[in-house]
């Protein structure tokens, strides 16, 4: 069922992120798989990458945060998921509790 693949993808996000935590060096890899998310058709998969990032924006090392960010931009304009408010949530984290502005 739909709530249940939800559960699961909450679940898929939060343990990269804690992954990310413990092992920054592996945010490349992580960032690819959410950036797969955001370009994804279907709107639940889009949502639930957007919500989890701003954590996952200031874990992520080097210039992943950034290709990150870029990404989630275009996918906010692209997509027909209104996640405006989340990606401004992620805009607010970011700029407020990291060094990369």
């Amino acid at each position: 069922s739909s709530g249940i693949n939800a559960e699961y993808r909450t679940l898929a996000h939060k343990l990269a992120i804690r992954h990310v935590r413990h092992r920054p060096g592996d945010s490349a890899v992580v960032v690819g798989y959410v950036v797969e998310a955001l370009q994804s058709p279907y709107e639940d998969v889009v949502r639930s990458a957007v919500v989890e990032m701003p954590e996952l924006v200031l874990l992520a090392t080097g210039a992943e945060g950034v290709r990150l960010m870029k990404v989630a931009y275009k996918a906010v304009c692209a997509s027909r998921v209104d996640v405006v408010q989340e990606f401004m949530t992620i805009i607010k984290t970011v700029i407020t509790s990291s060094d990369l502005f």
